[in-house]
């Protein structure tokens, strides 16, 4: 998978093999990545910004939206492994629930059902599409909780994500000037979003630009997001009514980070070395061990194969200090809490 742009799912070869497997019959001669249908309108509307000066403060007062944007634009293959996020987790006990996402179909089976179900609105994940959403469900009346999931952006001085654009360019990407651009053609003062959590590698750097535009809290990984499978687990926490730092940091201590490293350790770094990407350990050692040997492979290998993140020492280190993720705004809120913006 593309690790310029980051994020890693476990095992993703024998996870998407299994799943081909069981829904397909063996292989995936029939899968395929689709729009959603059912006729919901894609694309942003026209829309004329009112003046500064007109615009208001958002009521929130109608209940509470949970919007996904779900797209990583790797192989279908790859894709049946990010499929094992069990997104219903993010849409459970919302009074409303918008899905930006494609179908995954394999055999005749459509993968994450259950969420597809529980959506009220299912549309394709694209920039115009996010930007329309978020708009839209604020100018409905609701406070927003807005979950993403996507290939991460490392850029000077700005950050991003992937989204989805029809035609010869598979890839568009969201960022800073998106968010902003998105309260600007809005009518209000400020977006009533009440967190975001980003699956996105490198989410922090977008976490200013979340919070400037009205979300109360936001979170995002330090650097590379090792750990997108701790999504989850906060999602089960948050859902209990726990506080958003206290979901985070649940989910960091109970995410079995062990399963991710035997992957860097004994299925990604000798394959990149196969591949010429990095020269490899030598014999006898491997990029997350403590010896001095250990360590001065291991440095080679993160710095060639995930584009240099902050080396802390040993591979373990590194690993997890990148995917930490960094809270920014109200630490103490709730699924309960009910914000007023002014």
């Amino acid at each position: 998978m593309g690790k310029k742009v980051g994020n890693i799912f476990i095992f993703s070869g024998w996870v998407a093999w299994f799943l081909a497997a069981a829904l397909a019959g063996g292989g995936i001669p029939n899968g395929q990545v689709r729009p959603p249908a059912g006729g919901k309108p894609s694309g942003e509307s026209a829309q004329v910004a009112r003046p500064e000066s007109a615009k208001k403060l958002p009521s929130a007062d109608r209940g509470a939206a949970s919007l996904i944007f779900f797209y990583f634009g790797d192989s279908v293959a790859t894709t049946l492994a990010q499929e094992t996020m069990e997104l219903f987790r993010a849409m459970r006990d919302y009074d409303f629930k918008v899905l930006l996402k494609h179908e995954l179909v394999a055999g005749k089976y459509v993968v994450s059902q259950t969420a597809l179900n529980m959506a009220d609105v299912v549309d394709e994940p694209t920039t115009a599409n996010l930007k329309t959403y978020l708009r839209r469900l604020a100018a409905d009346g609701y406070l927003i909780d807005l979950w993403i999931f996507s290939h991460g952006l490392k850029r000077e001085n700005d950050g991003g994500f992937r989204t989805w654009k029809a035609g010869s360019q598979p890839h568009d990407e969201f960022g800073i000037d998106d968010i902003r651009e998105t309260l600007e053609g809005s009518d209000f003062k400020l977006l009533p979003i009440r967190m975001v959590y980003q699956c996105n590698c490198y989410g922090q750097s977008l976490n200013a630009a979340w919070r400037e535009v009205g979300a109360k809290a936001s979170l995002g990984a330090r650097d590379v997001n090792f750990y997108p499978i701790e999504f989850s687990r906060f999602a089960n926490q948050w859902h209990q009514g726990k506080s958003f730092i206290e979901a985070r940091d649940w989910a960091d201590k109970n995410c079995p980070k062990a399963i991710v490293q035997n992957y860097i350790r004994d299925i990604d770094a000798p394959r990149e070395k196969t591949k010429g990407t990095w020269p490899g350990c030598p014999f006898g050692f491997n990029v997350l061990g403590m010896s001095d040997e250990a360590k001065q492979c291991g440095r080679v290998y993160f710095k060639e194969v995930w584009k240099n993140p902050p080396w802390q020492g040993d591979g373990i280190s590194t690993m997890n200090y990148c995917a930490w993720k960094i809270v920014v705004g109200e630490y103490e809120i709730t699924k309960n809490t009910k914000p007023v913006w002014k």
